[in-house]
C-alpha cells in the first residue's frame, strides 16, 4: 500500500497486522505487509492531525 499525507503528518495504526507507520506530509509512503489473516481490521490515525482527528479511521478488509 503507498499514501500519501497532503496536509500534514499522519499516522496509520492497524493491530491485526502489526502497522504502525508515520506518513509524513508529502512524502509518498510504502507500507508493506503480508495479507495472510482473513478478517475485518479496523485501522485509524495515531499522530493528532486536528479537526477530525478521531474520525480519521478506516477498515481492511482480506478475504480468503
Amino acid at each position: 500500500m503507498i499514501t500519501t499525507a497532503t496536509d500534514r503528518d499522519r499516522g496509520t495504526e492497524n493491530e491485526g497486522y502489526d502497522i504502525d507507520e508515520v506518513v509524513k506530509k508529502d512524502d509518498p509512503t510504502t507500507i508493506e505487509f503480508t495479507a495472510d489473516k482473513a478478517g475485518t481490521f479496523e485501522f485509524k490515525c495515531f499522530v493528532c492531525c486536528g479537526m477530525g482527528h478521531r474520525k480519521k479511521k478506516g477498515k481492511l478488509i482480506v478475504q480468503d
